[in-house]
């Protein structure tokens, strides 16, 4: 998981002692860590010994344990019955993020399966990192905590859209998703300011893009305008029921 019990709990301003929330408070961090993993399209947590299979003629590797810490070695499968073979000899470089590993041959064909067999993913929270290892950045651990923060404290409305009262009013509740400030730390942690687009040869570019700085800003304009026209329709409804 992302963070801690304690640390959340202490952001909550709960006693650490007191376990009454604690199934909940852990089953919430749970949901919101698979999240962010699947947001990212990838795993956060640091692993040993982490495969990854691909299409041999490709020259271009995308793990989904980044970053990477250390290349173990490279094999080839032709058939099942045949198995993996060593490869030797591999020549590679690591893309500046350690996310992306550009061979300077393919290990084989496209009717062939090439595997990296590596080091990579981040410390979590709890653990010293050691060596080259790298802790989780501390802008995604604080994104987990407001956002399982934030649907603690609206636990009692997650999946609602709105509430009916006696009178007629219609009470609208403010979307549970992902808080603007966390989705627009996601999408800096996808590519890491970087846009991979396709090159010649199958090779690929990293380009710096500045346009995605301003994702937190479209991100919040999006989700406010989306709040006034709530707020919006609250009122007609108000006014609705005066009449």
């Amino acid at each position: 998981m992302l963070t801690q019990l304690s640390t959340l709990k202490a952001r909550l301003g709960l006693e650490i002692f007191d376990t009454t929330d604690d199934a909940t408070l852990t089953n919430l961090l749970r949901h919101v860590s698979a999240r962010f993993a699947a947001e990212c399209n990838r795993t956060f947590d640091f692993g040993a010994g982490v495969t990854n299979e691909f299409r041999a003629d490709q020259i271009n590797v995308v793990v989904d344990h980044p970053p990477i810490e250390l290349i173990s070695q490279f094999d080839l499968k032709s058939s099942e019955s045949e198995g993996w073979i060593l490869q030797s000899g591999v020549e590679y470089l690591l893309s500046p993020q350690k996310s992306l590993i550009e061979l300077a041959q393919p290990l084989g064909s496209v009717r062939q399966l090439g595997r990296v067999t590596y080091t990579g993913g981040y410390v979590l929270p709890g653990a010293a990192p050691t060596g080259n290892q790298i802790a989780l950045p501390d802008a995604l651990e604080q994104g987990c905590i407001e956002q399982v923060a934030y649907w603690y404290s609206r636990r009692t409305q997650l999946g609602l859209l709105s509430v009916s009262s006696d009178a007629g009013i219609v009470q609208q509740f403010q979307s549970t998703d992902l808080l603007p400030q966390v989705r627009a730390t996601l999408n800096i942690m996808k590519d890491g300011l970087t846009d991979r687009l396709a090159g010649t040869n199958g090779r690929t570019i990293e380009r710096f893009t500045p346009t995605r700085l301003f994702a937190p800003i479209r991100t919040f304009i999006v989700d406010f305008n989306q709040h006034l026209t709530i707020i919006g329709h609250y009122i007609k409804q108000m006014r609705a029921g005066g009449e």
